[in-house]
């Protein structure tokens, strides 16, 4: 293993420790009485019924608006509902598989800053031993796993989609980052390409 990607792998489990503050109260309490945590937790409940009963690309969840019925994914994009699901195939609840998506969203936003950081701080701080850079990245990644809208979305507005859509935005910044500069970009451009997708597939409005 080349010595940055070990140092990245310590990163990586720094940000996993750093982080339990912030998750805390989810996991002491569970999910907070949130403005939108409700809605977003029936549609996952009628995502994972339509499902069971085959239906892989539901346009129509019967179970919304009291039993008529109400077409959510026409326009409202079901990728943090799926990611949310994937617990509930090994035995999770459903309660638990959408906290679980809040602490996926808050350390891939982490470790994504992290990156991202280190990537801008090397390029124009070369002067600087890698430990110091490294340490700056850790800084950014932390700063951006404790950013209050990040937290506001998980505990006031309890929005997993929106939370996803942010954990995307540092990957996709680097991503386009390396497609300008790197001389041979095209495994960048197809990695930009799939987290661009990936945002319009978790929150439109991002």
């Amino acid at each position: 293993m080349k010595p940055t990607r070990y140092a990245f792998l310590l990163i990586g489990l720094a940000l996993a420790v750093l982080t339990l503050p912030a998750l805390q109260p989810l996991f002491r309490y569970g999910l907070t009485a949130s403005f939108d945590g409700r809605t977003h937790l029936l549609r996952l409940a009628a995502l994972a019924r339509a499902v069971a009963d085959g239906i892989s690309l539901p346009r129509w969840l019967p179970d919304m608006q009291l039993g008529y019925g109400y077409p959510v994914f026409n326009f409202y994009p079901p990728g943090a509902y799926y990611l949310a699901l994937l617990p509930s195939f090994f035995g999770v609840t459903l309660y638990w598989a959408y906290a679980l998506g809040f602490v996926l969203a808050i350390l891939w936003a982490g470790v994504g800053a992290a990156i991202l950081a280190h990537d801008l701080l090397k390029s124009h701080t070369s002067q600087y031993p890698p430990s110091t850079l490294l340490g700056a990245a850790l800084v950014a990644g932390v700063a951006y796993m404790y950013a209050p809208y990040l937290l506001v979305n998980v505990y006031i507005r309890g929005s997993l989609p929106e939370a996803m859509a942010q954990a995307l935005l540092p990957w996709i910044l680097w991503g386009s980052r390396r497609v300008l500069t790197q001389p041979r970009p095209t495994g960048y451009v197809l990695f930009t390409a799939a987290f661009l997708s990936s945002l319009a597939l978790t929150h439109s409005l991002t």
